[in-house]
């Protein structure tokens, strides 16, 4: 990437809380970068430090080492109401006694502008945000997505070069976080504002984002598209973390430029791309989806099936008794192949099983 792409440069950040003893490690030399109008996620579980990297970049934290960059400006030399940069936070916190066109608008005035042009901006974003409708209505009178649009419309008002998003959409119900997911995504693409998502859903992450960063511990442990983290993972937090998976402690049978042949529980060989593992023993991660389950095959046996619509989970246990799971789509007018306590087989297409680092 040019360096005149890129809007966000995260370098060597460290935050420590606290001091002697006591104190807290939150971030460890965590760099990045974010790429001008690029929709980007922050993804991991709750205490990963995602939240605490994201108040760094919006002011409200300062730094224990590194540095973070806006095209490449030093964020540090700038207070936060200095920065180019908005927030939108999980909890949207409205002024109760505001209109929705009041409250949108109350940026704009706070930097001076005229009346005339705030209006105007105002009118845009309520626009954007699909509330023509609603402007002169309270907080009260809004329901929760209605409330989010509100807080999203306000945070865009000024132009900011990069929106920071906070797990905004934690509070929906499941039906309104899909709809605001599509709607973030038009809106950010209309804006062209680089876009900073903070999750723990990775199913948020890989629908929204063109690029994550996937942090654990106050660490990064992988950077890249939604599909690179999903099929390569790099190690077993992420694997584990980004979807579902099973893990085989494997032997390598052979181990030459070709690629390496491994075999897993059952005795079953698979190819497995990944790290060159240097010992006879690794550990491998193959997905639900990635196996078949048959009449021909490793033998296994069938202990629960879970309906889930789209497809089938199935349960599955070999013969030494190692838990297999497998996911099967589910066609119209289809019975289920296998029920509970019906013996069957599994196999593994080419390119299914993966080498994770550590």
């Amino acid at each position: 990437m040019k360096r005149s792409e890129i809007a966000v440069e995260i370098a060597g950040v460290d935050k420590v809380f606290g001091t002697g003893p006591g104190q807290s490690v939150a971030l460890d030399n965590i760099s990045f970068t974010v790429a001008d109008n690029e929709f980007f996620t922050l993804l991991g579980p709750s205490g990963c430090g995602k939240t605490t990297l994201l108040r760094i970049m919006a002011g409200f934290e300062s730094l224990s080492g590194g540095d973070v960059l806006l095209f490449g400006t030093r964020l540090a030399d700038l207070p936060p109401n200095k920065r180019p940069i908005n927030t939108v936070f999980q909890n949207y916190a409205l002024f109760p006694h505001l209109s929705v066109a009041e409250y949108i608008g109350c940026g704009r005035r706070m930097l001076g502008q005229g009346r005339a042009e705030s209006e105007a901006r105002v009118a845009e974003m309520l626009r954007l945000v699909q509330l023509d409708a609603m402007a002169g209505r309270k907080p009260a009178q809004l329901s929760g997505g209605q409330q989010q649009r509100v807080a999203l419309a306000r945070a865009l008002a000024p132009a900011p070069k990069v929106l920071l998003l906070d797990e905004p959409l934690s509070a929906l119900d499941l039906k309104l976080r899909q709809q605001m997911r599509i709607e973030l995504q038009q809106i950010q693409e209309e804006t062209g504002i680089t876009f900073i998502f903070v999750t723990h859903d990775q199913e948020e992450a890989v629908a929204m984002a063109v690029r994550s960063a996937v942090m654990s511990a106050g660490r990064r442990q992988q950077f890249g598209s939604a599909e690179e983290i999903y099929e390569t993972p790099r190690n077993r937090f992420v694997a584990d973390f980004i979807g579902e998976t099973n893990f085989f402690e494997a032997a390598v049978v052979s181990n030459t430029g070709a690629g390496t042949r491994v075999r897993i529980a059952g005795g079953l060989e698979v190819d497995a791309a990944g790290p060159r593992p240097d010992g006879a023993k690794t550990m491998i991660s193959i997905r639900p989806e990635r196996f078949d389950l048959g009449v021909e095959g490793l033998p296994c046996t069938v202990d629960k099936l879970v309906y889930l619509g789209t497809d089938t989970h199935y349960h599955v246990r070999l013969s030494d008794g190692t838990p297999v799971m497998v996911r099967a789509q589910n066609h119209l007018g289809a019975a289920h192949a296998f029920a509970p306590g019906d013996s069957a087989a599994l196999s593994v297409g080419p390119g299914a099983a993966r080498v994770l680092a550590d």
